[in-house]
């Protein structure tokens, strides 16, 4: 395996006198044509994996950080389109509430490609139609362990009330 930094350091004369020379394992060395449109991808800051001078020599660098969250659903439901999953806003508010906010977590563009994609293989296994899981959540900031329904409609009230059945909402009204 080749680290980034090598792999960078061997390429920047190529890419910028858009040549390389290669040479065979008789010694024999000839140029070939370096014209390449070259695209990395990286979580680490650019700073760590290349000089100024090898950065210098990417015409374009794009960061792309945390969404909003209007920009997280319509990539939601552009990727729910894609891989032909019904769109349900109930889970999706869920997966704002449980998944992100609860626990922190920025919206990240890589996410729901990743969380999808994982539903549709799941789905394919079973044999099924790829459809978003309905969470048994009220919408509150809470979730129960089972269905609301099946709880009798005089214990449903100190059902949802009793702390034990209950996780604090962390995201302010």
């Amino acid at each position: 395996m080749v680290s980034p930094q090598d792999l960078m350091n061997r390429w920047i004369v190529p890419l910028d006198r858009r040549r390389d020379y290669l040479t065979l394992h008789t010694g024999y060395k000839f140029e070939i044509p370096f014209d390449v449109i070259v695209v990395f991808s990286s979580n680490d800051d650019p700073s760590r994996l290349a000089d100024e001078a090898f950065l210098r020599r990417i015409g374009y660098k794009i960061h792309i950080g945390t969404l909003n969250e209007d920009q997280y659903r319509n990539l939601f439901c552009n990727v729910c389109d894609e891989l032909s999953i019904p769109f349900s806003e109930v889970t999706f508010q869920y997966l704002l509430q449980e998944y992100h906010y609860k626990e922190q977590r920025s919206l990240l563009a890589c996410y729901p490609r990743d969380l999808l994609g994982q539903v549709r293989d799941l789905a394919c296994m079973k044999a099924n139609r790829p459809n978003l899981p309905v969470p048994r959540w009220t919408g509150r900031g809470t979730t129960t362990s089972h269905p609301v329904s099946r709880i009798p409609a005089a214990r449903r009230s100190s059902h949802a009330s009793n702390p034990k059945n209950a996780v604090r909402n962390t995201t302010s009204d």
